[in-house]
């Protein structure tokens, strides 16, 4: 960034002051062997392109400034390029392998993309550095219960409260053991104990939400996911959460593909969202509508049974039957026992068989008739 240009992002930025500018290109850690650090900055406002061109600029000409290409990985993982956050990190790590911000960066990456063993293997590494690195703790116990590792998940929360006792994170994931476990009155006391220290938590209320669900007070999981909602107009989960509350109260179908299309919207990788668009689209009879979500459910999660089966239905409604036979055939090495998909998959194959016989048949006539009149035209 040349000196016309910085004094044309100097003039572009809000009138906060100093203070926020220099905010804005501070960098966590100070690296004395190299006074241009001051120079990098950090990735607080990610709508500006001038920091990211800042960012890349840092990286090229400091190449071996290790702080350079965490703040690139941090904007990288901020804005949701999880790839490219990881070769940052990593060239991070290479240069400087003491800082804990690194490996929990690292850890996070990795459990965006769902490498949860790795994830927890980056913070064994940290542990070695710093055992009570409240970060650390955090990021371990929400890892350990995405394991369905509960005790170990306690374990590293409880810890974390014992250094930090009003940590509303920490309540938060206790919160989700419990409603994992189905234990509603310890659930409700850790949410409660959430609010009271972070009262703006959208990822309480979900979690309320899918609480209530389980115990079947619909009309409370709605109240809660709309205060969530309000919070973060953004959040899939709550509007996930919202669907699954009127699908299962029933009779509210429509209710609930609203709600799953707005979870849809805000996350493409929610799969059970497509799944529910999916088969409300086959139940309305919009086929055009459940062959594409049925296929998108199927892009990202591969092995789920009754998409296999209902993308198989779909298919034969659609007249594509050896595609419905392939699908149903998949359903099937996946749940051998489901009499249902059984019954559709001979009932086409024995269509398609049929259908077969009758073509050859047709051009034997055909074949016995041309001959016959060739015949007459002789004599």
């Amino acid at each position: 960034m040349n000196f016309l240009n910085f004094k044309l992002f100097i003039s572009k930025l809000p009138l906060w002051g100093l203070g926020g500018f220099f905010l804005l290109f501070s960098c966590d850690r100070y690296n004395p062997s190299n006074d241009q650090i001051q120079q990098i900055p950090t990735p607080q406002n990610l709508q500006n392109n001038a920091v990211f061109e800042a960012l890349k600029d840092a990286v090229n000409n400091y190449p071996e400034n290790p702080n350079a290409h965490y703040q690139m990985s941090l904007y990288y993982l901020r804005t949701k390029k999880d790839t490219l956050a990881l070769e940052s990190i990593q060239k991070a790590l290479k240069k400087d392998s003491t800082q804990n911000n690194y490996f929990i960066t690292l850890a996070e990456i990795y459990r965006n993309i769902n490498q949860n063993a790795k994830a927890l293997k980056a913070l064994q590494k940290l542990k070695n550095i710093d055992e009570n690195y409240v970060e650390l703790l955090l990021l371990a116990g929400e890892l350990h219960y995405k394991q369905k590792e509960y005790d170990q998940a306690t374990k590293e929360l409880n810890r974390a409260l014992k250094i930090t006792k009003q940590n509303a994170k920490a309540y938060f994931w206790k919160a989700n053991i419990e409603i994992a476990r189905l234990d509603s009155g310890n659930a409700l006391k850790n949410l409660a104990l959430a609010l009271k220290y972070q009262p703006e938590y959208p990822e309480v209320y979900n979690s309320y939400a899918e609480l209530f669900n389980k115990f079947e007070a619909y009309n409370v999981a709605i109240f809660y996911a709309n205060k969530g909602i309000k919070l973060n107009p953004q959040s899939s989960q709550l509007y996930f959460s919202k669907a699954e509350a009127f699908r299962l109260k029933r009779f509210a179908e429509d209710s609930a593909n609203f709600y799953y299309l707005k979870a849809f919207q805000n996350n493409n990788q929610s799969w059970f969202s497509a799944f529910q668009i999916g088969k409300y689209a086959y139940n309305k009879w919009v086929l055009k509508d459940s062959k594409k979500y049925f296929e998108i459910t199927d892009k990202i999660q591969k092995d789920y049974p009754p998409t296999k089966y209902y993308l198989g239905l779909t298919y034969y409604a659609l007249g594509k039957k050896d595609d419905a036979v392939k699908e149903l055939d998949k359903c099937l090495k996946l749940e051998p026992n489901n009499l249902t998909a059984s019954e559709w998959y001979w009932r086409i194959k024995n269509e398609i068989y049929q259908e077969k016989q009758f073509r050859i048949n047709d051009s034997i006539q055909r074949a016995f008739y041309k001959q016959q009149l060739e015949l007459q035209k002789a004599q």
